[in-house]
Parts: structure tokens; sequence; C-alpha cells
């Protein structure tokens, strides 16, 4: 009985320390500003006076401090109407072109206080590369987001959720097929999926098949 009582009461330290040295608090991401770099600081690990604090560089495998000033910090609130974990049109370079631009749906990560933006965006045809497979997703750094058509809640009526009629043919469907509306933007776009598809698809929407980019004109009521 003793002997299994020391047992229970080492098993019960070690659990206590092993706990204590994990628990992290809060984790926030930051963009370093001068690199773009998204790092993640606890908030545990941030220095007593507020200036910095210590993070986990994954390239080089060991931890780091770093000055708070020389962070943006992520921001759950919208900035210019842009919100992480909504979706939005972001004019981007088209495949390894600097000069050709294209306009993709993407869905967005994160939004930090400088009014930058991490966002995963669908792939086209012209970001295919000869020999490589390209990606469903790429990821971007959006440098303001005031140039992101943000998404909204409703425009003319027409919002996210709603199955409406299609007037025009898309790559995927003919008019007359009934849609659903994933999301709608703020110039009077939408992105739209027949329905019957991926009602049980909870994936990222760049992953999503079936999906068209229409104006709202181009939808009407049942």
């Amino acid at each position: 009985m003793k002997r299994s009582l020391t047992l229970a009461f080492i098993l019960s330290a070690i659990c206590s320390n092993v706990f204590a040295g994990s628990f992290l608090g809060r984790v926030e991401k930051y963009m370093i500003k001068d690199t773009g770099m998204i790092i993640e600081i606890a908030t545990n690990e941030i220095s007593d006076d507020g200036l910095s604090g210590k993070y986990y560089d994954y390239k080089e495998r060991k931890f780091k401090m770093i000055e708070l000033a020389e962070l943006s910090k992520s921001t759950r609130e919208e900035i210019a109407g842009v919100k992480s974990g909504e979706i939005a049109l972001v004019q981007t370079y088209a495949g390894s072109s600097r000069t050709e631009t294209i306009s993709r749906f993407c869905e967005v990560y994160y939004v930090f206080e400088n009014k930058k933006a991490n966002v995963g965006c669908k792939t086209y045809a012209a970001d295919q590369i000869p020999g490589y497979t390209t990606p469903s997703r790429l990821d971007f750094i959006v440098n303001n987001v005031e140039s992101i058509v943000a998404e909204v809640e409703s425009f003319e009526g027409i919002q996210k959720g709603d199955v409406l009629e299609l007037r025009v043919n898309t790559q995927s469907a003919k008019a007359g097929r009934q849609v659903r509306v994933l999301a709608v933007f703020a110039n009077g776009e939408a992105l739209v999926q027949k329905t019957g598809f991926g009602i049980l698809d909870t994936s990222s929407i760049v992953y999503k098949g079936n999906v068209d980019r229409v104006n709202v004109n181009d939808l009407s009521k049942i």
C-alpha cells in the first residue's frame, strides 16, 4: 500500500510538472513587418515590460527573442471590411509572371493591424508550370487589405445560403440550374455551387468542386 501511494505521488508530480511546462497561454499570430514572416507568440512568452516576446523559428529550429515594435499583431476585427475566416476576391500575379495578373477567390486566414493579410487562393490554368503538379491552393500575403474585394452579408437582396436559378451558362452548370450561394462580395459578384454538390463537404472553399463565380444579376429568385 505504501509503495502504491509513493508511486502515485511521483506520477502526480511528474504530470503536474509536464502540464505546467507545456501550458503556453493564448497563442497569437504576428507578422514581422520587415519580412512578412508570420510567427506565433504565446501570452506567457511576452516579457514583463511588454516590449519583447519569444517565438520558435521553425527554419532555424530554435527559440528567438524579438521586439514587439517589429511586429504587427493579428486581429479578429474587420479592417476595410475584410475579416479573418471570410472569403475575398484578391488580385495577384498569374503563376510566375510579374506582369500578368489574375483575380482569385480566396479564404482570409489572418488580418493584421498593419492592414496586411495572409490568404489562401484558388489556382487556375495560368499557374501551371510544365513538369510540376499545380496545387489547388496558393498562399499569398496581401500588402493592403483595402485592395481586396470583401465578402458582404448581402448584395441587392442576395445573400449566402440562398438557393437561386442561374440565368447564364457557366463552366459547371447550364442556365436554369438551381445553385446555392456560397459567398457574396461588395462588387456584386457571387460564388455559387450547383445544388446537390458539396452538402457534406466542409473543406475550405478553394478545395470545393463545381464552384462558379458570377454576377448577382446572373441569378434570379426561384
